[in-house]
């Protein structure tokens, strides 16, 4: 395809977004939300809704003139919900509607109703909830899994709980006539557990304050082996250099916005580009995933399992891959357009972004960090290179609707989602115009560096790391100067040493982006992936600062510092037996998380210590030393990987400016 000139971009922009078939993209987001497995929705991955939706978008690619489709099985543990319930039987008879977590088991159970709060150890005091049904308000603001406090109430005996969202703290809390559901993290053995609205949760509160209150919770649901489908459909360009653009169609309720929206987007983009096939450079693959929102039983990390098992089977032939666009949450009113992406695409998308700023009337919202939320992260645990769009920073959506039976289609605004339809051809046009894949590794090294505590690095010895930081930052940025002269036209090569340069900086890009970002194994459930060094620079940063309240015995300050100590965040809310639980599970390894989880170390001991009236000093400055050999350690294996990437590139930097020089070209001219 051609070159998009900078000052016809806001034209083309226009253009683009007029295009788009509204009237079309609302029937197929009508369609889409028509598959239901009961009266309130589910498509969940493995069932009939699932499977016949999948095979509706795969006729959709069929109609539209891909040639190449495949339905792609992903073994997945099936749970089909039909519906769940609160009975009370006295002091007054009655019936609630529940929900269930997506995984959990079906069964009904009953007995006497206890309210224990957050559902946390102090709640717990003096009350005695062996063979009972315990009501808990999920409080998001002191933690961020629901599995805790479920797990609290399981080793106490409790044999069911009914859960709510505690008033604005968390996804889905605003509204009290909603029902809440997500991917469970069901583990065998656990108790009963229902969602009501937090208006019928406040009306057996009621009836608590009277006396006893008895009745039973249940859920019917069908649980088995099985499987869904990703779908699968390419659209071939001149080579084999690949855009990948996704979305997933499972969803909780009939998930208008999360995800039917992305989908329709996906399909929208494939109709468009099917009457350009013979223009375009790049090969597009577009994948419909199953199992985004929930997949497998007996794991804290059972979704992603669709996007996981499509890049396992797939990698091989992916390698060439040069972007990886992730659709989830796209068009509604009042939202962004939110750009979640890998650093070494910050240039590129920042460009496209200022250059159209004056047309995106409802914002962007930007994070450089991929979400562990998102199908994103599988691709770039592969190494791919990634922009998700959705609808980050749009809190009125997460606050009420999400994961509820408010998620409609009335919630969709035709002129962001044409924002959303314009930004992506663009994206997906220049990216296909270009030579050499547009990535400024060296933006990657400056936000190391930026997050890097200096005096730190130096007093555990690895001032070295700083000195490697600073010359991949160089060399990276030196490096993208070069790939924006030969994308702009510049022909220093022949189509061999082009190839070669390409393949060179896809490689960089993989070795980087594989070791680049982690699961904070301190903090599960957490939406954003860390650093190798953070989890542990953060600790020794809040430690040190302990024991200077120690020494100089101010109360207030080592209150403070141990609440924010990472894990005692929320560990502290909880029994040692459900923290040490917690964080045993994190840190299994399965499917996306395998070799990223970062080993927490138990802090629980302190909490120990001042329960028991002992000096914590000593203990904190144990802590404290055994971080900072282990963070010396980490920065010392990741400072030899980054200066072997940083060798590769400055060879490459030479390589291009003596063609350059061959040619007669000057390095100023680049």
């Amino acid at each position: 395809m051609a070159v998009i000139g900078i000052r016809d971009l806001e034209k083309v922009f226009r253009d683009y977004q007029e295009e788009l078939d509204w009237k079309h993209v609302m029937n197929i987001i009508s369609k889409i939300t028509s598959f239901r497995d009961n009266a309130l929705g589910f498509r969940l991955a493995g069932g009939d809704a699932e499977h016949k939706l999948a095979k509706f978008i795969y006729s959709e690619f069929k109609r539209i003139g891909v040639d190449e489709v495949e339905l792609h099985e992903v073994p997945v543990d099936k749970w089909i919900f039909k519906k769940s319930w609160v009975s009370i039987e006295a002091p007054a008879k009655g019936i609630i509607e529940a929900t269930a977590y997506a995984g959990h088991k079906p069964g009904v159970v009953e007995g006497e109703f206890i309210y224990v709060g957050r559902g946390t150890i102090e709640d717990y005091r003096n009350r005695d909830v062996n063979g009972k049904i315990v009501l808990i308000e999920i409080d998001s603001s002191l933690y961020n899994s629901t599995i805790l406090p479920i797990y609290e109430a399981h080793i106490r005996g409790a044999k069911g709980v009914i859960v709510t969202h505690h008033k604005s703290s968390g996804v889905s809390s605003e509204l009290d006539d909603t029902r809440y559901t997500s991917d469970g993290e069901y583990f065998d053995g656990f108790p009963v557990v229902v969602h009501i609205s937090r208006g019928d949760f406040r009306r057996i509160l009621e009836l608590l304050k009277d006396g006893e209150v008895w009745g039973s919770i249940g859920i019917e649901a069908s649980t088995d082996e099985g499987y869904g489908y990703n779908v699968i459909g390419i659209i071939r360009g001149k080579d084999e250099d690949k855009i990948i653009l996704s979305a997933h169609h499972d969803a909780h309720y009939i998930g208008a916005v999360d995800n039917a929206s992305g989908v329709a987007l996906l399909l929208s983009l494939a109709e468009a580009y099917i009457g350009k096939s013979e223009k375009l450079d790049k090969t597009l693959v577009f994948v419909s995933f199953t199992a985004e929102e929930y997949g497998k039983i007996n794991t804290i990390y059972d979704y992603l399992i669709g996007s996981y098992y499509f890049f396992r089977d797939k990698i091989k032939d992916l390698r060439d891959t040069w972007l990886y666009l992730n659709f989830d949450g796209v068009g509604e009113s009042g939202g962004p357009i939110g750009l979640i992406y890998t650093p070494e695409v910050e240039d590129f998308l920042m460009g496209i972004v200022r250059k159209i700023s004056g047309q995106l009337k409802s914002g962007v919202s930007l994070s450089d960090r991929p979400s562990l939320w998102l199908d994103q992260w599988p691709g770039v645990y592969h190494g791919l290179s990634s922009i998700a769009l959705t609808n980050r920073g749009h809190t009125e959506f997460y606050s009420k609707y999400y994961h509820t039976h408010r998620d409609i289609p009335a919630l969709l605004d035709v002129d962001i989602f044409r924002s959303f339809y314009g930004f992506t051809r663009m994206v997906i046009d220049t990216i296909d115009s270009m030579h050499i894949p547009p990535y400024n590794i060296g933006r990657i090294g400056s936000k190391i560096m930026g997050d890097l505590n200096k005096t730190l690095v130096k007093r555990i010895g690895r001032e070295d790391f700083l000195h490697i930081i600073s010359k991949l930052t160089a060399e990276g940025e030196f490096l993208y100067g070069l790939i924006s002269g030969l994308n702009r036209g510049d022909e220093v090569f022949n189509e061999s040493k082009m190839r070669m340069l390409r393949k060179s900086i896809l490689k960089i890009r993989k070795i980087i982006l594989k070791n680049l970002f982690y699961i904070d194994g301190f903090n599960p459930g957490a939406v954003d992936p860390v650093y190798v060094h953070q989890p542990l620079q953060e600790l020794i940063t809040i430690l040190k600062r302990l024991l200077s309240a120690i020494d100089n015995g101010e109360q207030e300050s080592i209150r403070k510092s141990i609440e924010r100590l990472p894990s005692l965040s929320w560990g502290r809310f909880f029994s040692r037996e459900t923290y040490r639980w917690m964080l045993i599970k994190s840190s299994d390894e399965h499917y996306w998380s395998k070799n990223k989880v970062l080993e927490p170390i138990d802090l629980y001991t302190i909490l120990d210590e001042l329960r028991s009236k002992s000096d914590i000093r000593p203990l904190t400055e144990d802590l404290i030393y055994v971080s900072e050999k282990k963070m010396s350690r980490v920065l010392a294996s990741e400072g030899e990987r980054l200066s072997f990437v940083t060798e590769i590139i400055s060879s490459l930097n030479q390589m291009i400016l003596e063609e350059m020089d061959f040619f007669g070209n000057k390095k100023n001219t680049i």
